[in-house]
């Protein structure tokens, strides 16, 4: 059962993490369908498994980034100083709701609520034909705002920030580059969080299989979803994230 809960756990982690279906929504919904907790521990190696996604996957971006303020490159400190702004409201919004975040993830219905939320912003979208490429001040600073709301159990990170984009006129991909990308401090912090929390102990096999499913569905996850930006809109998502929420709020009031 350990070995199948971090498979489990990893595969679900790591496809809805970056899927604009919302991956706490849905290792909350699961986790209480089979009756198994994800854990603190296990939480922290499946956010640990998408970071090194995200870091693999786009490891040119960032490294330009890192390196900006050092061989002057502007283009790259600029999208550095983005990415710092995005983060912001985040930051702000998570320190408000940190001691309640808890509650919300024990409830059905709200998870529920969250994600037909989800589903009319990627329903919505579909009908955005932006094609702007270059990010500008006001693009980070509400692509960040979507990012701080979808702290929400059920509402997409993925799916806020790209629609957040655009609505705003960006390219599909440009969103979701710009996405991705604000995603890699989001998701350090949050894991920086769950390890202070941690009591370590010995990293057992099931915790390095669950971290390890967990990365290569993650890649998968990026490179499936930019194949369908490219074609498509994110409007079929929305179809699974109104059905899911249904099920779950009908769930929330069957057995609350």
């Amino acid at each position: 059962m350990v070995f199948l809960k971090a498979i489990i756990l990893g595969i679900v982690q790591g496809a809805t993490e970056f899927l604009p279906i919302s991956s706490s929504g849905h290792l909350a919904i699961i986790g209480g369908f089979l009756g198994f907790e994800e854990g603190t521990l296990m939480a922290t190696m499946m956010h640990a498994g998408t970071l090194l996604a995200l870091i693999v996957y786009f490891r040119d971006d960032l490294f330009r980034i890192i390196l900006s303020p050092f061989k002057r490159d502007l283009e790259h400190l600029k999208l550095l100083g983005f990415l710092i702004l995005g983060c912001i409201p985040a930051v702000i919004l998570g320190l408000f709701l940190f001691s309640h975040i808890e509650a919300i993830f024990d409830s059905p219905l709200i998870i529920g609520i969250c994600l037909i939320v989800t589903a009319i912003i990627l329903f919505v979208s579909g009908y955005m034909k932006g094609k702007r490429q270059n990010i500008r001040f006001i693009d980070a600073i509400l692509i960040g705002v979507g990012q701080a709301i979808a702290i929400l159990p059920g509402i997409s990170r993925s799916g806020a920030t790209i629609s957040t984009g655009t609505f705003l006129g960006l390219s599909r991909t440009e969103s979701a580059r710009f996405s991705f990308l604000l995603a890699v401090p989001a998701i350090l912090g949050a894991t920086v969080l769950e390890i202070s929390t941690v009591k370590w102990c010995s990293i057992s096999l099931s915790l390095t299989l669950g971290l390890f499913i967990s990365f290569i569905t993650s890649l998968v996850a990026i490179k499936f979803l930019f194949v369908i930006l490219k074609r498509a809109t994110l409007r079929p998502f929305s179809y699974y994230c109104f059905s899911v929420g249904i099920l779950s709020i009908l769930f929330g009031l069957l057995f609350s």
